[in-house]
């Protein structure tokens, strides 16, 4: 299974409920919110897709499956694109 961490020259700022961060070597910010910013601390850290599926869980107190995972995936892939998140294994 993958594992994902962030990016060097990344730097993330928390600001009234949102995150941004900064990429510093692609000139880019990109705002996530506060879920994004929760799974954005973990990543400092390799985490695997069910390992930040089970922490957003765990720590939101969501016992609803439906839609958990897809939500992740689609965020480790929007950072990858961004640049923000890269493969750790």
């Amino acid at each position: 299974m993958p594992k994902y961490i962030r990016s060097p020259n990344c730097e993330a700022v928390h600001l009234d409920g949102e995150w941004m961060i900064l990429h510093a070597e692609h000139c880019t910010v990109t705002k996530i919110n506060e879920v994004g910013g929760f799974c954005w601390n973990l990543l400092h850290q390799p985490q695997t897709l069910s390992s930040l599926v089970k922490a957003v869980k765990t720590n939101y107190s969501i016992t609803d499956d439906s839609s958990i995972d897809n939500d992740i995936q689609t965020f480790l892939s929007d950072l990858m694109n961004c640049g923000l998140v890269e493969n750790a294994s």
